[in-house]
């Protein structure tokens, strides 16, 4: 009975972090992503890169950019903290052990493109994504279609 209990809960553990690295992967090559990782929702580096990035969502629309904020226990997709899922595996994953709080980029093909233990600016994210090959390419397609038209 025991080790049926035990075998249940690390099934359902390992179920949660592989639906989660779903979640994450899921973005893969169709948006980019900037991580928040803070100690909790009121710390000062953390409340700059909200502000930072706030009222700007034409623009990290037209950048592919989805944002997620994660603390310790818990992570929400966007900017508006509107719905929280418990998880660990996000800032187990990606928080730098030396920093309490770490803006990170990662590109369209999953790789971290950007780190900071400091709030970025906007225009700083965009002109790093406008140097990427893809993202290049996306306005050059988008050129050309206007040409077109």
């Amino acid at each position: 009975m025991k080790y049926s209990l035990i075998l249940t809960i690390q099934f359902l553990f390992i179920m949660s972090l592989t639906s989660f690295a779903q979640d994450l992967s899921q973005y893969r090559w169709e948006n980019r992503i900037i991580l928040m990782i803070t100690p909790d929702e009121n710390h000062s580096e953390f409340k700059q890169q909200i502000a930072n990035l706030s009222g700007l969502d034409m623009e990290l629309e037209d950048m592919k950019l989805v944002s997620f904020v994660v603390t310790p226990t818990k992570y929400s997709l966007g900017l508006g903290m509107d719905e929280w899922h418990e998880s660990t595996v996000l800032y187990e994953r990606y928080q730098q052990k030396n920093e309490e709080y770490s803006t990170l980029l990662i590109g369209l093909d999953g790789r971290v493109k950007m780190w900071s233990a400091k709030a970025v600016g906007a225009e700083g994210i965009f002109e790093l994504i406008n140097t990427m090959p893809m993202r290049k390419a996306e306005l050059r397609k988008r050129k050309r279609k206007e040409t077109n038209d």
